[in-house]
């Protein structure tokens, strides 16, 4: 048996507390500028993204300080999306490196990229990649 922690309204962004499309301006925006083509590059209409957008089934990546990046759809019913995580360790902290493991996974045609990185300077990697990439790019917290 499959448990829900949480109620199904608190899973995801709620339409009536956030992800009504016409109260976000970001979202709004970034949604008339890329729906055409996340509609054409998952094979879905423009009012099912809508829709999910709104019902939070789907959520938009697609950070507008990353100049390079390439919106990405998450979510029922767009297609399955490949994310690679990479990033540095207290053993190896070389940025050069990080940038060719990003290339790589480029390549092999990556959404996505998790820079978990917990050693040498974070802020420099980072805004390195989010320069070097056109995927969208995700951290996460050091505890």
């Amino acid at each position: 048996m499959r448990r829900r922690f949480l109620p199904r309204e608190c899973r995801g962004f709620h339409a009536d507390v956030l992800m009504n499309i016409e109260k976000n301006l970001a979202l709004q925006h970034l949604v008339e500028q890329h729906i055409k083509t996340l509609s054409d590059e998952e094979g879905i209409s423009i009012d099912i993204i809508k829709r999910g957008l709104e019902q939070g089934t789907m959520v938009l990546l697609a950070n507008p300080n990353h100049n390079l990046v390439h919106p990405t759809l998450i979510g029922q019913p767009a297609r399955i999306k490949i994310n690679a995580n990479l990033g540095t360790s207290p053993l190896n902290s070389c940025l050069d490196e990080e940038l060719q493991k990003l290339r790589v996974a480029e390549e092999a045609g990556t959404d996505a990229v998790m820079d978990l990185s917990t050693h040498g300077d974070l802020d420099a990697i980072r805004r390195t990649m989010l320069a070097k990439t056109h995927c969208v790019l995700g951290t996460v917290p050091i505890y």
